[in-house]
């Protein structure tokens, strides 16, 4: 089912940008609302305009950002414009100057925000670029690309009136939560987590949301639901995701069948992924042959200058299939990158100066084709 894959990868389905997709979605809403609902347990939002997901996540991760956001300056921006919005009418018409001087007045409590300063004004261009993406505001005049380099640049919008949308509704008070840690620990402490819906509602929303689902034991609750439950869980997913459900020792992923325009999927075509899938072949082939060893939780601990021994390796063999960007790429460069990603897909997370590496690093490995490693063997005598 692409609509709700969509549903699940998008902020909302607008019907204003996307009346196609809005009402193939909305003619579904029957079919796959309960699924949501008692099974993943995200509330669903739909009206004459939007369609959308409020997706909360068990653990938050730092991939479930928003893409294009570099730093912390770039939430508070868009908070402050949420805020600077809801005192606007729908289709009421506004300059950016306007939003900026209420901005710099109302963060100055929290955090600085001057218009004159060159990093603070891509910031705003990156929140810009997000709101008129999903439909938050609509330009009338100008262009939030020349904000960074012209201070003086202005741009008209008009307030759609989709942002009171944006934000998700809690059922308690959060008044005094200063971090999303508070967030998961409300949940831990009323409610009991190791049995019945809530437990239902955690294991679907991190086959959905996450890379993979992983236990270090066998008593573990998600776990246990997990492979008492597989085939049920594998109907569901395939009837509403076109998903298929993958089962190991202790872990456990939710693998598409169909790749989604509309988020990130792994592995892609990039080089640095065709590197990455060289890697996970490369710690694969310690593993099982006994270099690492494995502790009880399938987990291997390594220095991370082994692993800067091994894209070493790989480099000098075969670079001359790479392309330009990562022949040049110093090796300290080329492995922070390979770590990142990986850390983003859950493969491993980094230490100080030791990698953790999960067993999710040999569920999608890459080899060349035998021709390809005779050649660069007899070139590399």
């Amino acid at each position: 089912m692409d609509e709700l894959r969509q549903l699940i990868d998008c902020c909302w389905i607008n019907r204003k940008t996307d009346p196609q997709l809005y009402y193939r979605t909305k003619h579904l809403i029957p079919v796959f609302k309960k699924f949501v609902v008692e099974q993943i347990g995200w509330q669903l939002i739909y009206n004459e305009r939007i369609i959308k997901l409020e997706k909360i996540p068990v653990i938050a991760k730092s991939y479930m950002g928003i893409e294009g956001f570099k730093e912390p300056m770039d939430y508070m921006i868009l908070a402050t414009l949420l805020i600077f919005l809801e005192g606007k009418e729908d289709y009421e018409q506004f300059l950016v100057s306007e939003m900026i001087e209420m901005m710099e007045i109302h963060m100055k409590e929290y955090r600085e925000f001057l218009w004159s300063k060159f990093t603070h004004r891509t910031a705003l261009v990156r929140v810009l670029r997000f709101v008129e993406k999903n439909g938050f505001l609509t330009v009338y005049e100008g262009s939030s690309s020349q904000l960074s380099g012209d201070d003086s640049h202005e741009i008209l919008y008009e307030n759609s009136g989709l942002s009171r949308y944006f934000a998700t509704n809690f059922s308690h008070e959060i008044s005094d939560f200063t971090c999303y840690i508070d967030f998961e620990q409300y949940h831990m402490k009323y409610i009991d987590e190791d049995r019945g819906q809530a437990k239902i509602n955690r294991v679907y929303r991190q086959l959905v949301s996450t890379p993979q689902i992983y236990w270090k034991d066998n008593e573990d609750v998600d776990g246990l639901y997990i492979k008492n439950y597989r085939h049920n869980i594998n109907k569901n997913l395939n009837i509403y995701l076109d998903g298929e459900l993958q089962v190991h020792k202790n872990i456990a992923f939710c693998l598409f069948k169909k790749q989604s325009s509309y988020s990130n999927f792994h592995p892609d075509d990039t080089m640095l992924t065709q590197i990455v899938l060289k890697t996970c072949d490369l710690c694969r082939e310690n593993i099982c042959n006994g270099v690492w060893e494995k502790g009880a939780d399938e987990q291997v601990s390594i220095e991370k200058k082994v692993l800067d021994k091994i894209l070493l390796g790989m480099k000098e063999k075969y670079q001359t299939t790479w392309t330009i960007e990562y022949k040049k790429l110093e090796i300290n460069k080329l492995s922070d990158a390979v770590i990142a990603y990986m850390e983003e897909w859950e493969m491993l997370v980094q230490q100080d100066d030791r990698l953790v590496i999960y067993p999710s690093v040999g569920k999608f490995i890459g080899c060349y084709p035998r021709e390809i490693e005779d050649r660069l063997e007899k070139e590399n005598e």
